[in-house]
């Protein structure tokens, strides 16, 4: 890619102050046209590097020219490193290259973090992501074939926005032309896609988003779970901290407002009988009635 072409020239330039632009050529598989082409470039984006012509000659920065790395602070510069680690599984090839470079600018180590989005053992998520960043970049329709939490496949053209990274997963942000509406689709619900020829104008439908997402919320319930000290895990890898308080007799005992939805009925019964559900009551009734359809189901004829 031409940006980090021209990150690394710069970056060359900075620790050498001079070199050729047949080594710069060779180096990156271009043409010696190309790379006086990126001088321009670095040139008009304010960086002060110029050509000398004859012996001693080649491609200079100006002696003064720094990447002052003192006007962040040591916590900055931490944080710039660790958001871009973060950044890297969705780029992996292009990004880990700029983090190098940057930790050697700050002379700082980043093997001490290491960020995976992924599932264990899907491969798709990877294709899915790709597909999709493209199509954003490229401003792209896309096809997909979708499930839904209610079980129901369809599929869909869709205009994908932005990708978003919300509560251990990724959603894609899209203006949907079957609903004529904006919708939020789980990559993992994505069971194939397809980027399209259809172009649409991304930067209209982002302006128009409707600011009232609290209006879109599904409503919010209080629920009050207690459960035994051997599934306590479970309620700290789901919830914060501060909703979950420890009883004088070792169980737990969970206190949070969330949607009433399959993920919370699937959640509870996974727990079996190491919970209790202590209010509301609307919610004792439609666990034990879903428990009596699972029991009716495998029950023995």
């Amino acid at each position: 890619m031409r940006s980090e072409r021209l990150f690394e020239i710069a970056f060359i330039l900075l620790n050498r102050k001079q070199t050729a632009a047949q080594e710069l050529a060779k180096k990156f598989g271009v043409s010696v046209r190309t790379i006086y082409r990126d001088i321009d470039i670095l040139s008009s984006a304010g960086i002060p590097v110029y050509t000398m012509q004859g012996t001693g000659g080649g491609i200079f920065i100006d002696e003064s020219y720094v990447i002052n790395k003192s006007i962040l602070t040591k916590e900055e510069q931490e944080k710039i490193l660790l958001a871009l680690q973060c950044l890297s599984p969705v780029d992996e090839i292009h990004t880990e290259s700029i983090v190098n470079r940057l930790s050697a600018i700050f002379q700082k180590n980043t093997d001490w973090i290491m960020v995976d989005y992924s599932r264990w053992e899907n491969k798709n998520d990877h294709q899915v992501f790709e597909t999709l960043k493209q199509a954003i970049l490229e401003r792209r329709a896309v096809k997909l074939e979708y499930l839904s939490s209610y079980g129901e496949k369809s599929e869909r053209i869709v205009y994908p926005l932005r990708l978003l990274y919300k509560s251990k997963a990724w959603y894609a942000e899209c203006y949907c032309t079957e609903k004529n509406a904006y919708r939020l689709f789980r990559l993992t619900r994505i069971l194939s896609i397809i980027k399209t020829l259809k172009t649409f104008n991304r930067a209209d439908l982002l302006d128009k988003i409707p600011d009232d997402k609290e209006a879109a919320s599904p409503p919010l319930t209080t629920i009050k779970l207690k459960c035994t000290a051997q599934t306590a895990y479970r309620l700290y890898d789901e919830f914060p901290p501060e909703r979950i308080t420890k009883n004088s007799d070792g169980s737990y005992t969970l206190n949070v407002d969330i949607p009433l939805d399959s993920w919370v009925f699937g959640f509870i019964l996974s727990l079996g009988t190491e919970v209790e559900i202590l209010e509301p009551e609307s919610l004792k009734e439609e666990i034990s009635r879903l428990a009596e359809g699972i029991m009716k189901r495998h029950r023995k004829v």
